[in-house]
């Protein structure tokens, strides 16, 4: 029988077999994606030595393109499977805006698999063995083989930074679509009272205002993401420009079809179809960026800080203490602040709806008025709820990982009293 050399790194209680692509914790698997295999090896191959983010990449991947988010994605894996601490850090070292290092002394020794224990030597830097397997570049899904249950969960782990939209596609998705009905029941509420001459018009125009309200609050989304994965502090800067601009520029067109003149009939002076489309534009962007913006915003800064370590202010800031301060460009808004808000607007809608329905004249399109009201209420309403719930959630989420990190602190903290 033909022996194969394998190559040992022992570290801690850790020993990571290259030739089996296995870690091991006290001669116990530990379960670990097969990509962050491959950059566990990189980052011990390469000693106490600095390894840029490029670097880095192009080592595990080689000439394939991979967003720096992957990278982040399996580091964060790394250290799940070792039990490291990104704030007081016992093996992977991150150096902010470079790269990653490896800290812990390492241990290496080449052997057969036939002998019996290989000779170990300390080492501060191994040269590199060889490139390791190929395998699939897909990320491990949440409860997958490869990851272990709940390891790259999306609902419950930073890791989930890495994943479109933050892991939060499907309160991505519903916001715009809630969004983006908005405009369309307005549009089809200021023509209802002259529905049987405009309703023809407005059934042509509503696909393109929902989709065009639909992607660019998705591309607000997408670019507030992408920058705050990268941590950049702007996205929420670039992304208010992107739903504001978006409201005017399809009130500026959709004004060459609306009439100019007063199409709803009251007791008093209605404004004309164009003004009163754009006066829905003046409620509906704000509720966009309150309730769509600034929350979505503020969780995707929290994660990130979580990610770098940075998981004592944002447990501060959630548990409101005094001299805790929100991540760089984001805006914490309690859940409740938005709750007691969107109460009082819809209260204030409610009395002015009540009031319009009053002083409406008699018109065979007068119920299809007054239900679309309503509808546009509801979907305010219902708007407001879904972000203020996910919110809460999401704070929920983070305070929890917070939580989970100061374990280990306390645990240290106690030690330390005994001992003395």
């Amino acid at each position: 029988m033909v022996s194969r050399q394998k190559h040992l790194y022992k570290f801690g209680p850790f020993t990571l077999d290259v030739g089996e692509r296995l870690l091991l914790k006290d001669e116990t698997p530990v379960s670990l994606p097969p990509k962050a295999f491959d950059v566990l090896v990189v980052l011990v191959q390469n000693g106490r030595r600095l390894m840029s983010k490029d670097e880095l990449m192009k080592a595990v991947w080689g000439d394939v393109y991979v967003e720096e988010g992957n990278l982040q994605l399996y580091v964060s894996a790394i250290r799940k499977a070792l039990g490291d601490n990104p704030a007081k850090p016992s093996y992977v070292e991150t150096v902010p805006r470079w790269g990653y290092r490896f800290i812990a002394s390492v241990q290496v020794g080449v052997g057969e698999e036939e002998t019996a224990e290989p000779r170990l030597t300390e080492v501060t830097n191994v040269p590199e063995v060889g490139r390791t397997p190929p395998d699939d570049d897909g990320m491990a899904q949440p409860g997958s083989a490869d990851g272990g249950p709940g390891l790259m969960d999306p609902t419950s782990s930073i890791d989930s930074l890495a994943f479109v939209f933050g892991g939060h596609l499907r309160h991505a998705l519903a916001g715009c679509a809630l969004y983006a009905l908005l405009y369309v029941d307005a549009l089809f509420l200021e023509v209802s009272y002259q529905f049987d001459r405009l309703g023809s018009l407005a059934l042509k125009l509503s696909p393109l205002v929902f989709l065009w309200v639909f992607a660019t609050a998705a591309v607000a989304l997408w670019v507030d993401w992408r920058l705050t994965v990268r941590g950049k502090p702007t996205g929420l800067l670039l992304s208010l420009p992107i739903i504001i601009s978006a409201g005017v520029l399809l009130y500026a067109v959709l004004g060459q079809f609306l009439p100019g003149y007063a199409v709803t009939e009251a007791e008093f002076q209605t404004y004309p179809a164009q003004a009163a489309y754009l006066k829905s534009v003046y409620y509906f962007v704000p509720l966009a960026v309150v309730f769509l913006l600034l929350p979505y915003h503020f969780v995707l800064s929290a994660r990130r800080e979580l990610r770098e370590g940075g998981h004592r202010p944002v447990l501060g800031l959630l548990t409101a203490r005094r001299s805790s301060t929100a991540p760089a460009g984001a805006v914490y808004l309690r859940a409740w602040w938005l709750v007691v808000a969107l109460a009082v607007a819809a209260t204030a809608a409610l009395i002015a709806m009540a009031h319009l329905f009053e002083s409406l004249r008699p018109n065979p399109h007068r119920g299809l008025f007054m239900q679309l009201a309503q509808w546009r209420l509801l979907l305010y309403i219902i708007l407001g709820l879904e972000c203020a719930g996910w919110y809460y959630w999401a704070l929920n989420e983070i305070k929890r990982e917070c939580l989970v990190r100061e374990i280990p602190r306390s645990k240290d903290n106690g030690r330390r009293g005994v001992r003395r």
